[in-house]
């Protein structure tokens, strides 16, 4: 953004802007090094315009920028449902109470097992933690 006096152009602000929002109006305010500080208001409208909110000063300019690309837009998103990753997930829980629940059953009442070796598979559980400490171990890199 720059301004025209006489015969050369001086620039207003750079490219760094700061977003403000104030009463539901959005505001872009450009703070440049030589203490000048331009705002502009971004205002959601039927034609695109351009203007001058205030006589702008030696270090003071206001602006406002009126456009239908400004307006909020309605979300059109469709899609309600849930993802097919929370499908998977659900899927993945049931099948994990179901084999839990199954096994639990199959190993109480037609095995006759008591205590922890109720649970499906408790060999192989008991020595998941071991298998992972040594998976980690194997790491190079790791500490």
């Amino acid at each position: 953004m720059c301004e025209h006096n006489s015969s050369k152009y001086q620039s207003l602000a750079s490219k760094n802007y700061t977003i403000l929002e104030k009463d539901g109006a959005i505001f872009l305010r450009y703070k440049q090094e030589n203490s000048k500080l331009v705002l502009v208001q971004l205002e959601c409208g039927k034609t695109e315009e351009f203007k001058i909110n205030d006589h702008p000063t030696d270090d003071k300019y206001a602006f406002s920028l009126f456009g239908p690309t400004l307006c909020a837009k309605k979300s059109e998103d469709k899609n309600t449902g849930i993802s097919f990753g929370s499908v998977l997930c659900i899927l993945f829980f049931i099948g994990v109470i179901i084999y839990l629940i199954g096994g639990f059953c199959f190993k109480r009442f037609i095995t006759g097992a008591q205590g922890i070796e109720q649970i499906p598979n408790v060999e192989f559980w008991k020595t998941v933690p071991g298998l992972m400490k040594k998976s980690i171990d194997e790491q190079p890199g790791l500490p």
